[in-house]
């Protein structure tokens, strides 16, 4: 159920260009991903360098940490290189 939460929220992000985040909604992001430790990112053929550049300040917010990519997340791309 977790996995799916996390799917849906970076669905908005990506597709709604979504305004920055109000402290309340940092704050209970922050929260509730205090544990986070890894992303996979399936089909990263589809992603593109857009989506991968909204992303990545919106998990350095929540995560807390803003001198590493991802907020020092583990990142995992299962698919071939190959193919983008």
């Amino acid at each position: 159920m977790e996995l799916q939460f996390i799917q849906v929220f970076l669905y908005q992000l990506i597709v709604k260009d979504l305004p920055s985040l109000s402290l309340e909604q940092l704050d209970n992001l922050i929260k509730k991903y205090d544990q986070l430790q890894l992303i996979v990112l399936n089909e990263i053929s589809l992603i593109g360098k857009r989506i991968l550049k909204f992303i990545d300040p919106q998990l350095r917010s929540i995560k807390c940490i803003h001198t590493k990519f991802f907020g020092n997340l583990d990142v995992i791309n299962p698919r071939e290189f190959y193919q983008v």
